[in-house]
Protein backbone atom coordinates (compact mmCIF):
# COMPACT_ATOMS: atom_id res chain seq x y z
CA UNK A 1 0.00 0.00 0.00
CA UNK A 2 1.28 3.04 -1.09
CA UNK A 3 0.43 6.95 0.05
CA UNK A 4 1.74 9.55 -0.61
CA UNK A 5 3.49 11.89 1.93
CA UNK A 6 3.68 8.46 4.39
CA UNK A 7 7.30 7.40 3.77
CA UNK A 8 9.48 10.47 5.44
CA UNK A 9 10.05 7.89 8.26
CA UNK A 10 10.81 4.57 7.05
CA UNK A 11 10.18 2.24 10.68
CA UNK A 12 6.84 3.99 10.69
CA UNK A 13 6.12 2.65 7.05
CA UNK A 14 7.58 -0.47 7.28
CA UNK A 15 5.41 -0.87 10.53
CA UNK A 16 2.45 0.72 9.06
CA UNK A 17 2.87 -1.68 6.23
CA UNK A 18 2.73 -4.80 8.58
CA UNK A 19 0.02 -3.98 10.37
CA UNK A 20 -2.34 -3.60 7.59
CA UNK A 21 -1.32 -6.65 5.80
CA UNK A 22 -2.07 -8.54 9.45
CA UNK A 23 -5.19 -6.74 9.35
CA UNK A 24 -6.35 -7.36 6.49
CA UNK A 25 -5.16 -10.75 6.02
CA UNK A 26 -6.99 -11.39 8.98
CA UNK A 27 -10.00 -9.87 8.11
CA UNK A 28 -11.54 -12.02 5.33
CA UNK A 29 -13.24 -14.80 7.38
CA UNK A 30 -14.15 -11.85 9.38
CA UNK A 31 -16.06 -10.06 6.60
CA UNK A 32 -17.82 -13.14 5.38
CA UNK A 33 -19.12 -13.83 8.63
CA UNK A 34 -20.22 -9.82 8.65
CA UNK A 35 -21.74 -10.84 5.12
CA UNK A 36 -23.63 -13.28 6.36
CA UNK A 37 -25.19 -11.68 8.88
CA UNK A 38 -25.68 -8.90 6.78
CA UNK A 39 -24.24 -5.99 8.79
CA UNK A 40 -22.58 -2.84 7.40
CA UNK A 41 -19.62 -1.42 9.28
CA UNK A 42 -21.34 0.74 10.99
CA UNK A 43 -24.02 -1.93 12.09
CA UNK A 44 -20.70 -4.07 13.17
CA UNK A 45 -18.79 -1.07 15.01
CA UNK A 46 -22.38 -0.51 17.16
CA UNK A 47 -22.33 -4.59 17.98
CA UNK A 48 -18.62 -3.74 19.36
CA UNK A 49 -19.49 -0.96 21.37
CA UNK A 50 -21.96 -2.90 23.03
CA UNK A 51 -20.13 -5.90 23.56
CA UNK A 52 -17.60 -4.13 25.14
CA UNK A 53 -20.07 -1.90 26.90
CA UNK A 54 -21.36 -4.82 28.60
CA UNK A 55 -24.50 -2.80 29.60
CA UNK A 56 -27.86 -1.54 27.77
CA UNK A 57 -26.48 1.84 26.49
CA UNK A 58 -28.99 4.98 25.09
CA UNK A 59 -28.53 5.05 21.52
CA UNK A 60 -27.57 8.64 22.02
CA UNK A 61 -24.03 7.73 23.61
CA UNK A 62 -24.02 4.64 20.54
CA UNK A 63 -24.27 7.47 18.26
CA UNK A 64 -21.55 9.53 20.14
CA UNK A 65 -19.34 6.05 20.06
CA UNK A 66 -19.10 5.61 16.69
CA UNK A 67 -19.37 9.09 15.50
CA UNK A 68 -22.81 8.77 13.87
CA UNK A 69 -26.02 11.64 13.66
CA UNK A 70 -29.12 10.48 15.54
CA UNK A 71 -31.08 9.86 12.51
CA UNK A 72 -28.01 7.44 11.48
CA UNK A 73 -27.64 5.67 14.64
CA UNK A 74 -31.25 4.99 15.17
CA UNK A 75 -32.07 3.98 11.37
CA UNK A 76 -28.49 1.41 12.35
CA UNK A 77 -30.12 0.06 15.15
CA UNK A 78 -33.55 -0.06 14.07
CA UNK A 79 -32.08 -2.61 11.42
CA UNK A 80 -30.18 -4.40 14.03
CA UNK A 81 -33.18 -4.91 16.19
CA UNK A 82 -35.20 -6.15 13.20
CA UNK A 83 -32.19 -8.88 12.69
CA UNK A 84 -33.00 -9.94 16.18
CA UNK A 85 -28.96 -8.95 17.37
CA UNK A 86 -29.81 -6.43 19.99
CA UNK A 87 -32.92 -5.55 22.16
CA UNK A 88 -34.27 -2.01 23.00
CA UNK A 89 -35.55 -1.48 26.00
CA UNK A 90 -37.24 1.92 27.65
CA UNK A 91 -34.93 3.44 30.39
CA UNK A 92 -36.66 2.64 33.83
CA UNK A 93 -35.97 6.24 34.76
CA UNK A 94 -36.61 8.35 31.60
CA UNK A 95 -39.07 5.91 29.13
CA UNK A 96 -38.25 9.13 26.58
CA UNK A 97 -34.91 7.36 26.57
CA UNK A 98 -34.03 4.25 24.72
CA UNK A 99 -31.52 1.47 25.73
CA UNK A 100 -30.00 -0.72 23.61
CA UNK A 101 -28.33 -4.22 24.88
CA UNK A 102 -26.87 -6.68 22.67
CA UNK A 103 -29.29 -10.21 22.36
CA UNK A 104 -28.04 -13.20 22.92
CA UNK A 105 -28.13 -13.78 18.77
CA UNK A 106 -25.79 -10.60 18.65
CA UNK A 107 -23.56 -11.55 21.26
CA UNK A 108 -23.03 -15.00 19.49
CA UNK A 109 -21.84 -12.52 15.95
CA UNK A 110 -19.55 -10.79 17.59
CA UNK A 111 -18.21 -13.80 19.04
CA UNK A 112 -18.47 -15.22 15.96
CA UNK A 113 -16.63 -12.85 13.92
CA UNK A 114 -13.93 -11.77 16.72
CA UNK A 115 -12.76 -15.63 16.87
CA UNK A 116 -12.63 -15.44 13.28
CA UNK A 117 -10.20 -12.74 12.99
CA UNK A 118 -8.31 -14.89 15.97
CA UNK A 119 -8.17 -17.68 14.29
CA UNK A 120 -6.02 -15.86 11.09
CA UNK A 121 -3.43 -15.20 13.91
CA UNK A 122 -3.76 -17.71 15.49
CA UNK A 123 -2.84 -19.63 12.16
CA UNK A 124 -0.21 -17.34 11.42
CA UNK A 125 2.02 -17.74 15.12
CA UNK A 126 1.21 -21.24 15.21
CA UNK A 127 3.68 -21.77 12.26
CA UNK A 128 6.77 -19.74 13.57
CA UNK A 129 9.54 -21.57 14.75
CA UNK A 130 10.49 -21.41 18.23
CA UNK A 131 13.26 -18.61 17.76
CA UNK A 132 10.54 -17.07 16.01
CA UNK A 133 8.12 -16.83 18.27
CA UNK A 134 10.19 -15.59 21.40
CA UNK A 135 11.41 -12.90 19.13
CA UNK A 136 7.51 -11.92 18.62
CA UNK A 137 7.01 -12.13 22.15
CA UNK A 138 9.79 -10.04 23.25
CA UNK A 139 8.41 -7.39 20.48
CA UNK A 140 4.78 -7.85 21.58
CA UNK A 141 5.87 -7.29 24.91
CA UNK A 142 7.70 -4.00 23.70
CA UNK A 143 4.72 -2.71 21.34
CA UNK A 144 2.16 -3.59 24.38
CA UNK A 145 4.29 -1.37 27.10
CA UNK A 146 5.00 1.61 24.53
CA UNK A 147 2.02 2.24 23.18
CA UNK A 148 -0.28 1.83 26.03
CA UNK A 149 0.02 5.75 27.25
CA UNK A 150 -0.27 6.57 23.36
CA UNK A 151 -3.30 4.31 22.55
CA UNK A 152 -4.94 4.07 25.83
CA UNK A 153 -8.74 3.48 24.33
CA UNK A 154 -7.75 0.05 23.54
CA UNK A 155 -9.05 -2.13 27.09
CA UNK A 156 -6.33 -5.32 27.72
CA UNK A 157 -10.02 -7.25 28.07
CA UNK A 158 -10.27 -6.95 24.55
CA UNK A 159 -9.36 -10.35 23.33
CA UNK A 160 -11.55 -13.64 22.17
CA UNK A 161 -12.89 -15.41 24.96
CA UNK A 162 -12.84 -12.13 27.00
CA UNK A 163 -16.05 -10.40 28.29
CA UNK A 164 -16.15 -7.04 30.08
CA UNK A 165 -17.19 -9.39 33.48
CA UNK A 166 -14.41 -11.99 33.15
CA UNK A 167 -10.91 -11.18 33.11
CA UNK A 168 -8.29 -11.36 30.25
CA UNK A 169 -7.72 -14.89 29.72
CA UNK A 170 -4.20 -14.24 28.81
CA UNK A 171 -3.46 -12.69 32.56
CA UNK A 172 -5.86 -16.25 33.69
CA UNK A 173 -2.92 -17.99 35.70
CA UNK A 174 -3.37 -22.00 33.96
Amino acid sequence: MQVDGLSDDPLATRFFTVLIRMVKGSQHQAMALTAEYDLTLTQLRLLYVLDHAGEPRPVSALGEAVGLSPAATGRAIDALHKAGLVSRNEDPEDRRIKRIALSEPGHDAIERITRARFAAIRDFVGALSGEERTALEGAIDTLADLSADHFPGFAPGCTPGATPTSPDPQETPA
